[in-house]
């Protein structure tokens, strides 16, 4: 180690001695910025590329460079703004196009990225890589069935690609193709022995049809192959937890997070363990996050947990930081409504409701409140809302049977609860049964 780092300090000096003779030498500038980027100076390799800009402002190699500097920075303002910059310089240019298309998907502008593919498409229809941008993006905005088109040619266009195999087979999930998605993972690993990404698709997928003996023996053979890795035992527990064993999911991510801990593990770690009945190892989890992820999962374990005093403080606090978020509002609204705290509850829950109108479960929890209150128009209104938005929610249905019978809708919710009770859980089947016996009296 401390020969690598002498070397590459030595080689360090002697190519600023080179830069000192000749200024501005392009192969002596990019040879500097490797070694300064491999040694984690990065302010050393962006001032260096800032300074060259100076005295060759048009060089697009340049620009492109410090935008990735600037990007593994987390400086992504000043990254677009390069990027663009390059675009309307060279507009002819598709690799700078590209560029700036993976950077935009990558930061949700993913309309502006679609844009960009769609342009060069329309003068090259199979270039490759805008086909991909497109159908990324389009996954991304949920058009399933324009990314699956547009994956299906990519396969067409170049079926020795293992990649593009990978591809076609998120986009054939997103159809709800799931046999077929696991045929083109095949023919993925087919191609490639080495895609463990692939392997890692198909494990997931075949734990959720229920293949156990193949998922499991997918899991020894990828463990094989990369070791038990913090990611990999982060995809075990995720099939662990699709195989149902929730304890073994524990395990597994307990393993990875202790290894490499990150805000998303001990989110995961806690939202398993409260799964299992391991309340206070689920808390104890999130100890030293300080998010507002961590926050919201904290409160809603100390609520659970019968500690609503400690969960409403906890909300307090995060509101003070976080005033318009409507998830946020939306749970202390709950919290503060089974606390009795009525009129509370509905000023959070409306402001909720104003800010994000097309979320089925704020729109529910507002009708919840309102019909508490005795505000059976409005209720009525948000449990339809509610009801529009998520069809296939047995609890939102219920809500709006609730709604229904106080408002005296008694056919409405005799219709509304004919196959409710085969769908919602049935601890709750007793409770569908009442409303109806209500519903027909």
């Amino acid at each position: 180690m401390h020969g690598t780092r002498g070397e590459s300090a030595e080689g360090i000096d002697l190519i600023e001695k080179a830069n000192a003779l000749e200024p501005y030498n392009q192969p002596v500038i990019v040879a500097l910025i490797r070694l300064y980027r491999e040694q984690g100076r990065q302010d050393k390799a962006i001032g260096l590329i800032e300074t060259a800009l100076k005295k060759a402002p048009e060089s697009a190699e340049l620009k492109l460079g410090l935008a990735q500097l600037l990007a593994e920075s987390g400086q992504n303002e000043k990254v677009e703004a390069l990027l663009r910059d390059v675009v309307a310089q060279y507009p002819e240019q598709q690799a700078y196009k590209l560029a700036l298309g993976r950077y935009l998907l990558a930061n949700g502008q993913e309309k502006e990225a679609l844009d960009l593919a769609k342009g060069i498409l329309k003068a090259n229809p199979d270039q490759t890589e805008a086909m991909e941008l497109a159908g990324l993006a389009e996954q991304i905005m949920g058009d399933s069935a324009a990314a699956l088109q547009r994956f299906d040619r990519l396969v067409a266009l170049n079926p020795e690609n293992a990649r593009n195999h990978v591809l076609l087979a998120r986009s054939l999930v997103a159809s709800g193709r799931i046999d077929d998605a696991i045929a083109s993972l095949r023919e993925s690993i087919r191609l490639n022995d080495e895609y463990n990404n692939a392997r890692a698709i198909l494990a997931r997928l075949l734990a959720e049809k229920g293949q156990t003996k193949e998922a499991d023996d997918l899991l020894v053979e990828l463990e094989s192959r990369l070791g038990a890795t913090p990611d990999f035992l982060e995809l075990k527990a995720e099939i662990f937890l699709r195989l149902g064993e929730q304890a073994k999911a524990a395990a597994a991510m307990e393993r990875a997070h202790a290894q490499a801990p990150t805000e998303k593990r001990a989110l995961s770690l806690s939202q398993i363990l409260w799964s299992i009945g391991e309340k206070e190892k689920a808390l104890a989890a999130l100890e030293g996050m300080e998010t507002l992820e961590s926050n919201l999962q904290r409160a809603q374990l100390l609520s659970q947990m019968g500690e609503k005093e400690r969960a409403a403080q906890l909300y307090d606090a995060v509101l003070d930081k976080n005033p318009e978020n409507p998830v946020l509002l939306n749970n202390y609204a709950w919290l503060l409504w089974e606390m009795g705290r009525t009129d509370q509850a509905f000023q959070l829950a409306s402001k909720a409701r104003r800010l994000a109108p097309k979320s089925a479960s704020i729109q529910d929890t507002y009708g919840v409140i309102s019909l508490s209150r005795g505000n059976l128009g409005q209720a009525l209104a948000a449990h339809r809302e509610a009801y529009s938005l998520a069809p296939d929610n047995p609890d939102i249905q219920m809500n709006l049977a609730k709604a229904l019978l106080e408002n005296g809708n008694k056919e409405e919710v005799q219709t509304l609860l004919a196959d409710l009770g085969r769908k919602i859980d049935p601890a709750r089947r007793d409770e569908v049964a009442e409303l109806l016996k209500k519903a027909r009296q």
